[in-house]
């Protein structure tokens, strides 16, 4: 009677469960941004993290994996073949092989920046050519003591897995004769005797050391500048070095410098390349 004469008279009632029920929505509302917000179990995070972990370690592998089965050309140094940077070499050998020619520039190297290989008048040779620019270590490079070294360097590495390797290295003429102070020039024939100098450069030519059997033969030549220059052709299978037991070499003095001009090679590619390597070692001038 009560609700119904409320009714009748036009007032409507609030009855008690309909204004107590958005309190309760409310709730359940806000109970479940919590939930949704609350961090999930531990265990989840675990095998989240252990995902993420598992395929930064199979990209990292992959990627090492990779630059390691490239050459060493390829990860340090000029990564294109000189034939396409460089012209032809028109000397002896060079049609024939399809050489081209190397003449670095004045910045190339620490010993050019500083002035100890004179940069408007540096050394040349030639490459065959799909060689590639192999990088020199700081260490080897004399970049520390330029331009007062006291012991050899290593100027420039080009290399082809396929053919060989060929560098340039060069060391204070002093280290060969007691007679050359700094400053002073002799020529690589007034320095000593062929047995001689390889004998003194032999370590730089097969890594280790080099016994006097080991010497296939020796030639007096004249370089492309007019300088005597020694060749040489090195074969020596006991000795284990890391460059090749085959070599070509040409050494060289100018100034108070002694250049050495190492053609390597292991015996599958002196076997294919012989005649070729030993063109290459002949074309270097001072």
């Amino acid at each position: 009677m009560h609700t119904l004469s409320h009714t009748l008279a036009g007032v409507a009632p609030a009855p008690r469960a309909q204004r107590a029920r958005p309190r309760v929505v409310a709730v359940r509302a806000t109970a479940a941004r919590e939930e949704s917000a609350a961090p999930p179990p531990t265990s989840s995070l675990l095998s989240r993290r252990s995902a993420l972990l598992s395929a930064a370690a199979t990209v990292t592998s992959a990627t090492v994996t990779t630059a390691l089965a490239l050459p060493p050309s390829s990860r340090a140094g000029n990564v294109q073949m000189v034939s396409e940077y460089l012209p032809a070499y028109t000397g002896a050998g060079g049609p024939e092989f399809g050489l081209v020619n190397f003449i670095p520039g004045p910045t190339k190297t620490p010993a050019l920046r500083a002035g100890t290989v004179k940069p408007d008048a540096p050394y040349s040779f030639a490459l065959p050519p799909t060689w590639r620019e192999a990088r020199v270590a700081n260490i080897q490079s004399g970049n520390y003591c330029q331009p007062k070294c006291e012991e050899p360097w290593t100027e420039v590495v080009f290399e082809s897995p396929a053919q060989g390797s060929a560098r340039v290295i060069v060391s204070p003429l002093r280290k060969l004769t007691p007679r050359v102070g700094p400053g002073r020039a002799l020529p690589i024939d007034k320095v000593g005797t062929p047995a001689s100098i390889i004998a003194a450069l032999g370590s730089f030519v097969t890594g280790t050391y080099l016994d006097e059997e080991d010497v296939v033969t020796s030639t007096t030549a004249v370089d492309g500048g007019g300088n005597p220059q020694f060749q040489y052709e090195i074969y020596a299978p006991t000795v284990g070095g890391s460059l090749g037991p085959h070599a070509a070499v040409s050494v060289t003095a100018k100034g108070d410098l002694a250049f050495l001009f190492l053609v390597s090679a292991n015996d599958k590619q002196w076997a294919k390349n012989a005649d070729m390597l030993k063109a290459v070692a002949k074309t270097f001038t001072a």
